[in-house]
């Protein structure tokens, strides 16, 4: 990324014009926002040395920007790794719902057509019509039109 222009053109501002560089920052994504302060912390290291100077002797924590931008970084792909996890199981849970749904449709299409055919287990398909309508409406999902036809 070659933005070390601006980023100088930031260094040699002002004070203003340091919350002009965070906002700047923050336009980009947060992983090339990583890259962007890295790159600063470059910048000030190179300026300092060409002044022969050495930062880590004016700004003593200057050694631990590397390991708190590190940690950011990771931060932020935990973040992002987190975030497809839930989508990922979130799609999961849509698609099982939707899957019980339909074996459910599909097993009680299967009991109402076995004793409407009065097949020879419609004495055992009513058993379990009566147990599956029970159970829908335990869990308040009971539709009397969906068993619309059987006696039972």
């Amino acid at each position: 990324m070659d933005c070390r222009n601006k980023i100088l053109e930031f260094m040699r501002s002002n004070i203003d014009g340091k919350r002009d560089f965070v906002n700047w920052v923050q336009t980009f994504p947060k992983m090339q926002q990583v890259e962007l302060m890295r790159e600063m912390n470059r910048m000030a290291e190179e300026m300092a040395a060409e002044q022969g100077l050495k930062i880590t002797d004016h700004l003593p924590n200057f050694d631990k920007a590397d390991s708190n931008l590190d940690t950011l970084e990771d931060a932020i792909l935990n973040e992002r790794l987190l975030r497809d996890y839930v989508e990922y199981f979130n799609d999961l849970k849509h698609n099982l719902k939707n899957k019980i749904l339909n074996d459910i449709d599909q097993q009680r299409m299967y009991i109402i057509s076995n004793i409407l055919n009065d097949a020879p287990n419609a004495p055992d398909m009513r058993e379990l019509a009566k147990k599956m309508i029970a159970a829908e409406k335990k869990f308040d999902t009971y539709k009397p039109e969906n068993w619309q036809g059987i006696d039972l």
